[in-house]
């Protein structure tokens, strides 16, 4: 029988079709239609370390490990034009956050707060769905933030669609797969 074979639904078989890179949802601010960012060209997924702090005793180290430090998630989008533009939709996200273009040196002075980034970001969820267009893995940034937003480069030369990097830096991250939750690593569920 081959590694993967076309007997994967076969009665007692613990796995299934493999996860597939190209098979992923973006939402930027909750799971409705409204949020689903359709021009998501790729996504990184959450990912973690965890430090460690040595201790010495004579001629020996011992290691312990330390806090879990969740890594940033990067994103490439493709720029749509006219009513879902992604440059219109991120500066909008940077204004509700509290950032305020200073047109005259006397205009009001606010800054952006983690609430208000919170709020205005909402949840960002990146689903992998299998070929049936099921979710199978679901992942979802608690507290996420804005930290860049790269607009693309023109060239002349080039024929390329624009692309748009973005990046977030989150608490940590909620996982579901196949309906059950896990928080992973740190969270307080584990089923």
């Amino acid at each position: 029988m081959a590694f993967w074979s076309t007997d994967l639904g076969a009665q007692g078989a613990d796995f299934g079709d493999p996860k597939r890179k190209f098979r992923f949802k973006v939402f930027l601010g909750g799971r409705d239609q409204a949020a689903f960012i359709w021009w998501a060209k790729s996504s990184g997924k959450p990912k973690f370390s965890i430090t460690n702090v040595s201790h010495k005793f004579l001629n020996h180290q011992f290691h312990f490990p330390g806090n879990v430090e969740w890594q940033d998630v990067e994103m490439v989008l493709v720029d749509p034009a006219g009513g879902r533009d992604a440059v219109a939709h991120l500066s909008q996200i940077a204004r509700n956050s509290g950032y305020v273009v200073p047109a005259q040196p006397n205009s009001k002075l606010e800054s952006i707060s983690k609430n208000s980034m919170v709020d205005a970001l909402g949840e960002v969820i990146i689903q992998q769905i299998g070929a049936d267009g099921e979710t199978i893995e679901e992942w979802v940034l608690k507290n996420p933030i804005l930290t860049k937003c790269e607009f693309g480069n023109l060239a002349y030369g080039d024929a390329e669609l624009i692309e748009v990097n973005i990046g977030f830096k989150y608490d940590w991250a909620e996982c579901t797969i196949g309906g059950q939750e896990y928080y992973t690593p740190d969270g307080q569920k584990f089923n």
